[in-house]
């Protein structure tokens, strides 16, 4: 059996984590989305590693976040269904930084460099860490 992952990624309420939900449901192995996990923890313990306070920081930590999700995902068991992921941290990154995405999730091999592209999601969270208004 082949590992065949599948990145969702668009914008925040466009109805990815249901469609994943619904998935899993079916029997199928979901991976959360790493920013969605980041900020749970954080508000549990009132930490400030959140994207409207700490957009790199942030961005850094989902990076590996992302990069575990896939290392645990190592052994073959068919589709794996990723809510955003790599790719996505790696362009929030370079939104918010000017650190190149290649450069942030390149290395990984599951990632092809010529699948990064400045994703509405990245813009999305770069302008929202700037502002108060996602809080």
């Amino acid at each position: 059996m082949v590992n065949k992952f599948i990145l969702t990624s668009g914008c925040s309420g466009g109805g990815k984590s249901s469609v994943l939900s619904e998935l899993g449901s079916k029997g199928y192995k979901t991976v959360e989305e790493p920013g969605r996990r980041i900020v749970k923890e954080e508000l549990a313990k009132g930490g400030r590693m959140l994207p409207w306070f700490e957009a790199v920081a942030f961005a850094h930590r989902a990076i590996d976040m992302a990069r575990a999700d896939l290392a645990l995902m190592s052994e073959p068991s068919g589709f794996t269904f990723f809510d955003r992921g790599l790719v996505d941290a790696a362009i929030a990154l370079e939104s918010c930084s000017g650190l190149t995405a290649k450069r942030n999730a390149g290395k990984c091999s599951a990632v092809q460099p010529s699948s990064f592209s400045r994703s509405s999601m990245a813009r999305n969270l770069c302008v929202r860490c700037r502002t108060s208004a996602w809080v």
